[in-house]
């Protein structure tokens, strides 16, 4: 009995010290396999791949995506051999390097046109830019290290650049994939969505660059009226930002933005003439024959129209753009009215949209140049001599038209993206009075009559009214022998309450009534068509 009771003593005293060694070793693994080492010997028994470089997004003022706008599917291709056979006619990139990765034993990452249900092939969504985003030339492009070259690239870099997309695959100790193993998808979502917020609006800046096809050179800017807020801004030709290198050497530069570019303005300067008249006392029912040229400082100033337009007043002098009427309007009007008006606008000075996004500076003639000759003030009565702005500046102009005298100047920025909040930080610009109330409405109703009895017709929206103005600005050069001229058309609509100022721009066009009227009219009508004017 003794030797019995000893016996199961002694076995429950070892069973207890066998346990009680089991969990002593079982914390230590437990220990082991959590510790960095570990961890690094499991890390290195991994594959990772980058499938993408990622940024920050571009906003347009309603929170909508204008860079990473578009959702693509991405993959996880293991070397299958149904994946092999069939996931090259899926593929959109790198085809023939992703169809040899897979044939040595590898695994691949890579785009798809669609989703595909194939063994061996995992699919997830990401975002992306589109290969030409829209107002590519304030968004910029990528360098190198894919850090901001220029535009909002490189204005906001630091808050753009978020990293890359990759995925991290388990292999085996000869570096296959596992592939009962799932991949780990690495994507920093809310890095992707900082970015910064601008005024452009997407619908209208797509509306701009649909019309806008048909000019081969030049630009389209559309501005708010009553905030100068940039809802559109179109450079034309465009660029594809991911193949730089086609557009270093083309002859058409594509990379400039002729938007903020400085050019000869011809005709739609004649409503700052008017406005200096108007405001010097000189009645809008002034009449003036004009009989096809003008003697002036003994030189021959030509009109137009060389057989001249007969009796007219201010409305049908600008809906004729008859050049005799503003030499005498912008003579008897006298150097400081008519330099004064011009100088109250932003035309001295460039305009900054953001870092790196600014206007040229612009020029217009001296007032003591005006002073001392009647010939420099008759090209200044017309847009023509040492006259040189940008489409962006030019809308300042109308907008004190449409706005009842007043502009703003124009702004981009409305705020930014940070860790997911919303930082509002507007360009907000204080309003500044260009002339009278009185003087914007003669004016406001004299280009309402040049789009319907005038050079303007062929800009007359159908689905809402406009107002407007068009030029043919000599620029002095030729080519092939032909004289080089710029095209141009600005307005605003609708033109009893106007919402939105539009400016058009055709490098070497034979008439802005012909080629930027037109896309005028577009616009307007499109706008009017999408309920944007409401």
């Amino acid at each position: 009995m003794k030797s019995a009771y000893l016996f199961v003593r002694r076995t429950a005293v070892c069973m207890v010290l066998i346990f009680s060694l089991a969990m002593t070793g079982l914390g230590r693994i437990a220990a082991i396999a959590a510790s960095d080492k570990v961890k690094a010997v499991a890390e290195r028994n991994c594959s990772v791949i980058e499938l993408c470089k990622s940024r920050g997004t571009v906003y347009d003022t309603n929170m909508r995506f204008i860079t990473n706008s578009e959702t693509s599917v991405a993959a996880v291709i293991y070397p299958t051999k149904e994946a092999i056979s069939k996931i090259g006619d899926y593929l959109t990139e790198n085809r023939e390097e992703i169809l040899n990765t897979l044939k040595k034993g590898n695994a691949a990452v890579g785009f798809l046109s669609e989703k595909v249900w194939i063994n061996g092939v995992e699919c997830f969504s990401v975002r992306r830019t589109k290969e030409v985003p829209p107002a590519v030339h304030l968004v910029g492009y990528l360098d190198g290290n894919y850090d901001g070259s220029t535009g909002l690239q490189k204005s906001y870099n630091e808050l753009l650049s978020s990293g890359s997309i990759s995925v991290r695959i388990p292999i085996t100790a000869a570096g296959k994939p596992i592939l009962s193993c799932s991949p780990e998808i690495f994507y920093d979502e809310t890095a992707q969505r900082s970015g910064v917020i601008t005024t452009i609006d997407i619908n209208i800046q797509k509306i701009a660059e649909n019309a806008s096809e048909s000019i081969n050179s030049g630009a389209v800017i559309i501005t708010e009226v009553g905030s100068g807020k940039i809802r559109a801004m179109v450079s034309r030709p465009a660029y594809n930002p991911q193949k730089i290198y086609e557009s270093l050497n083309d002859d058409s530069s594509p990379l400039i933005n002729r938007a903020i570019s400085n050019y000869n303005v011809g005709s739609v300067f004649k409503p700052c003439i008017a406005a200096a008249a108007l405001e010097n006392g000189i009645l809008e029912d002034r009449s003036f024959n004009c009989v096809g040229k003008s003697e002036i400082a003994g030189r021959t100033f030509r009109c137009n129209n060389v057989k001249g337009h007969g009796n007219l007043t201010l409305s049908a002098a600008l809906g004729r753009s008859c050049n005799c009427y503003f030499y005498s309007l912008a003579l008897l009007s006298g150097a400081d009215a008519i330099y004064n008006t011009a100088a109250s606008f932003p035309f001295l000075n460039s305009i900054k949209l953001a870092d790196g996004i600014v206007s040229q500076r612009g020029n217009i003639t001296a007032c003591e140049t005006l002073k001392n000759s009647e010939a420099a003030t008759a090209n200044f009565a017309i847009g023509q001599g040492d006259i040189m702005l940008s489409p962006l500046a030019v809308s300042t102009l109308y907008e004190a038209i449409a706005n009842g005298g007043i502009y703003h100047i124009p702004s981009l920025i409305e705020g930014t993206v940070e860790n997911g909040e919303i930082i509002k930080d507007e360009q907000t610009s204080t309003p500044t009075r260009a002339f009278s109330e009185n003087t914007a409405n003669i004016l406001k109703s004299c280009l309402s009559e040049t789009m319907t009895d005038g050079t303007g017709t062929k800009g007359n929206p159908e689905k809402t009214t406009a107002a407007g103005k068009t030029a043919t600005a000599e620029t002095g050069w030729k080519k092939n022998g032909n004289k080089v001229t710029q095209g141009w058309f600005c307005g605003f609509f609708p033109a009893e309450n106007p919402k939105y100022v539009a400016v058009i721009l055709a490098e070497g066009a034979s008439s802005g009534g012909s080629v930027c009227a037109p896309v005028f009219k577009q616009i307007a009508d499109s706008v009017a068509d999408a309920g944007l004017l409401r």
